[in-house]
């Protein structure tokens, strides 16, 4: 009965398929990092679709036109891989005024990239307000803008220096414009969310303490390396 099933081409059809939706699911988590979004996002869905139609008819072609031969498997999986390249590729480039147009299926793809860009920042800002309003809501921007960020990047290894730097560039934008210390404040969480997990980033918060907090004086930091070694296996 098995032999039966791994033998039929519908079986590798549907590999194919899969092959085809999980490599597309792998290019939304590189842009997006939040899998649950993904799936709960329409766009997204409808994306992961057309990428997995595209590697099932991509095997019934080579299957049916013997343009490669090979075994039922490596067509499922040569089908499942190319389909995105096949998805973006371009019949011609036409250059209209200063810009360069693409005709091709990159287009449509396009779209509904752009559409779930805009999905996942609308949901993602809505987060934002939600989770960071109520821990930035006492903090000090003024005190918080160097302390805050070492501490996330200390407990956070894995930042890149590009992003380092970024989130330094950003915050020294931030300390110039001329808006209130609270949405500063704001903002500099939102800031430091993007580039580390929103726990740590409660984490730096905590370990901080009244050391970022308004009207207040410089703690026991002894004290507090010993709070951030129990909040980190807790972490764990």
């Amino acid at each position: 009965m098995i032999n039966t099933i791994i033998s039929s081409k519908f079986f590798w059809a549907f590999v194919s398929f899969l092959i085809g939706v999980i490599f597309s699911c792998a290019e939304l988590l590189s842009r997006y990092k939040s899998f649950s979004m993904i799936v709960k996002n329409a766009n997204s869905v409808i994306y992961l679709f057309i990428n997995g139609m595209a590697s099932f008819f991509g095997f019934l072609l080579l299957v049916h036109t013997e343009l490669i031969r090979t075994n039922l498997q490596m067509k499922a999986l040569i089908s499942g891989g190319s389909a995105m390249l096949v998805l973006r590729s371009s019949f011609a480039n036409i250059i209209i005024g200063d810009k360069n147009v693409r005709i091709g299926l990159t287009e449509v793809i396009q779209v509904f990239l752009n559409y779930c860009e805009s999905s996942f920042d609308l949901a993602r800002s809505k987060k934002d307000v939600e989770q960071i309003n109520p821990i930035m809501e006492n903090i000090s921007f003024e005190k918080a803008k160097t302390a805050l960020p070492y501490t996330c990047f200390n407990l956070m290894k894995s930042i890149s220096d590009d992003s380092k730097r970024a989130v330094s560039d950003a915050i020294i934008e931030l300390s110039k414009s001329n808006h209130s210390q609270k949405t500063k404040a704001i903002n500099l969480g939102i800031i430091l969310s993007n580039v580390t997990k929103f726990e740590f980033l409660k984490v730096a918060i905590k370990v901080l303490g009244d050391d970022i907090k308004n009207d207040s004086s410089p703690s026991d930091m002894n004290k507090k390396l010993v709070e951030m070694d129990e909040l980190l296996e807790k972490l764990k």
